[in-house]
């Protein structure tokens, strides 16, 4: 199977240019990732036909090897671009364990040869990427106007003036167009030109514009494959993470999402696909006796050329200094420059003593472990850092990281993990105010534990400001949106997240969540079903997408997701089944599944609360969520948003119980 060229396809609202590989709405370009391009024109041109998963995979990547979540995120990317049609139906069916077929009426359009070959003259300008290539001649484009001249500077309708016309043909806007493009592509000629015979100049990537530039920081790897300097390894990568994110014009991708791919011998082609970055930075560490020697290179993604490279060589005692180097210096190869206070925050955040700076790198090593071991290490660690130097903000800040996710990975009560998480964030920001993370972290203990609502809003933007690419403050940030009744937003922020981090489970629960939560049912189902293709044995997803499903309508494929959490999950996801049954109207179903859980933790209360909501047993409901509140249970704070107790809001009890928690 090949791709077609020199066609259009319209369906729906939109056109689609095979030659071009570009997708329009309207007169507006869409721009999406090059192989979601590719994926989409096999779909419509073959449309209404099946085409299997292998099919698929083997055209797009033909021998290279990738994983089929790379197929999965492209049909995820063309869902979320094109949404519905008019009609509400979708324009691609997941046909379960086969593949996809795209349903959507489709018309189709030769393109004249002479257009061709005017887009022949342009593009055959050099060895330059699509992306880069597009956004030159998109500015070049944008900066003319509608005669032709440039729409900047006074001379444009003395211009059109002395021409002794009010407007000019065609052919004279084409002319004006190509040398505006001229220029653009001469420049772009001396980058490639330049590129060959120095590949490792400083600065070059070129034509950006006002348009953020996403890039991935991978994780460094040692030569030795040295397992005991592991955490150095990890450190630096996330501190070179922190550091560029600091820059507003970069869309720097989390490190949870770079470090899915540690390990897997991937090309920088695959890297660019897989996380749809445009820019990729690698480095290798080698170790002699007490030195360090760090080689790192900044790729063009598409074009697998060196944008930039530098080698460091460093005593262990220097390393706490490296990472603003290395921020300001991959800043400049970007041509997007850290302001002033980016650079002075990477300065005050940094350790004068190495053994401090190491100590915290370890910490932030066995944090990541998100497990109960490794937790309790990391508080070690960074007791450690801060004991050898009392100032050190960041180990603050890692000790509050620590202390927030303690009972979620071990048996210490909330009201013993929380204020201890309170104090050390405090602490981090008495030392450095403009952390990210402290006021990420003092934002979710206002929302979950003091439900203070407006601190906690007001500390989310702070930390967003200083740090726009930390998705846990997007992320938790939506959350607060979402129980606070503002579901547009809520959705603005969770899809922020998701850009920073396509790959994170939480990230697209979040949005589809959010789409619940805003009565959009069948919204949640399609992004619930995209989040399962790629996460397709996690429970909770299931669990949200039967729930979604229940309120669409779809009572058997309801039932069917709740089947799969309890299959992925276990026992306790067969609460999934009460709801359903409940909101269906099957209420001795429902009693059945319910008496199996008395009795329950506090998020079983919850969901018991919510199924006796659905059965109208309103004096059940409300004694377990005055339990909740007294416990002061995260899960009560959706009690104004969630759908299952539309049933109990007349009662005036529900009105005490929202002043109660003091919910806007």
């Amino acid at each position: 199977m090949s791709l077609e060229e020199g066609k259009l396809y319209r369906f729906g609202d939109f056109t689609l240019d095979t030659y071009e590989r570009l997708l329009r709405r309207g007169d507006e370009s869409i721009p999406i990732p090059p192989k979601a391009v590719e994926t989409l024109i096999l779909l419509v041109e073959n449309h209404g036909k099946l085409l299997t998963k292998d099919l698929l995979m083997d055209t797009l990547w033909g021998d290279t090897f990738v994983e089929d979540r790379n197929l999965a995120q492209n049909i995820f990317t063309l869902r979320k671009v094109l949404g519905e049609s008019k009609n509400g139906d979708k324009f691609i069916e997941t046909v379960p364990k086969r593949g996809y077929r795209f349903v959507a009426d489709v018309l189709i359009d030769e393109i004249a040869e002479a257009e061709i070959t005017e887009t022949t003259t342009i593009t055959a300008e050099g060895n330059v990427s699509s992306r880069i290539i597009a956004r030159t001649v998109n500015d070049a484009v944008e900066s003319l106007d509608n005669r032709g001249f440039p729409s900047k500077g006074p001379d444009s309708n003395e211009l059109a003036k002395a021409s002794g016309r009010d407007s000019i043909t065609g052919h004279r806007k084409l002319y004006a167009a190509v040398g505006t493009i001229a220029v653009a592509f001469t420049l772009l000629g001396f980058w490639f030109w330049n590129s060959e015979t120095d590949a490792r100049r400083e600065p070059g990537f070129p034509g950006i514009s006002g348009e953020k530039l996403s890039v991935a920081v991978m994780p460094f790897t040692f030569e030795d494959d040295d397992q005991d300097l592991e955490y150095l390894s990890e450190g630096l990568t996330e501190t070179v993470i922190n550091g560029l994110s600091s820059n507003p014009g970069l869309l720097v991708k989390s490190r949870n999402a770079v470090f899915r791919l540690k390990g897997k011998r991937l090309q920088p082609k695959s890297i660019g696909r897989e996380l749809d970055v445009e820019a990729i930075l690698l480095g290798t560490l080698k170790q002699y006796g007490n030195k360090i020697a760090l080689n790192l290179e900044l790729i063009d993604s598409e074009t697998e050329n060196v944008i930039w490279g530098e080698k460091y060589s460093w005593n262990m005692s220097e390393i706490s200094g490296l990472q603003r180097d290395i921020a300001v210096k991959v800043s400049a190869g970007l041509n997007s420059r850290l302001n002033e206070s980016g650079e002075s925050r990477l300065t005050r955040q940094k350790t004068a003593d190495p053994e401090a700076f190491q100590a915290y790198l370890r910490g932030r090593f066995h944090w990541n472990k998100r497990t109960a071991g490794g937790i309790a290490k990391s508080i070690e660690y960074f007791k450690q850092a801060i004991e050898i130097d009392p100032k050190y903000a960041l180990a603050w800040s890692g000790l509050a990281d620590a202390y927030i996710v303690l009972p979620y990975y071990s048996d210490t009560p909330t009201k013993q993990a929380i204020p201890k998480a309170r104090k050390a964030a405090e602490t981090a920001l008495s030392l450095e105010p403009e952390i990210s993370d402290a006021h990420t972290s003092l934002a979710q203990i206002a929302n979950t534990y003091d439900w203070d609502f407006e601190s906690s809003e007001s500390r989310f933007k702070k930390a967003i400001k200083l740090n726009p690419n930390n998705d846990t403050a997007h992320l938790w940030y939506s959350e607060l949106l979402n129980v606070t009744g503002r579901h547009d937003q809520s959705i603005i922020e969770a899809k922020a997240a998701q850009k920073i981090d396509p790959l994170s489970l939480v990230n697209n629960i979040d949005v589809a969540v959010s789409y619940f939560f805003a009565r959009k049912f069948k919204k949640s189902v399609g992004e619930f079903e995209r989040t399962a293709e790629t996460f397709a044995k996690n429970p909770d997803v299931y669990y949200g997408l039967a729930l979604s499903r229940a309120h669409a309508g779809e009572t058997e494929d309801a039932l069917a997701s709740c089947r799969k959490a309890v299959d992925y999950g276990g026992n306790t996801y067969e609460l999934c089944l009460g709801y359903v049954y409940a909101f269906s109207g099957d209420r001795a179903a429902a009693e059945r599944v319910v008496k199996q859980f008395q009795g329950g933790n506090e998020n079983n209360e919850y969901q018991i609360a919510l199924i006796h909501s659905l059965l109208g047993n309103r004096d059940v409901v409300f004694a377990k969520l005055d339990r909740l509140v007294d416990l002061r249970s995260v899960s009560v704070l959706g009690l104004k948003v969630e759908p299952a107790f539309d049933a109990i809001r007349k009662d005036p009890r529900y009105e005490r119980m929202i002043s109660r928690i003091g919910l806007p």
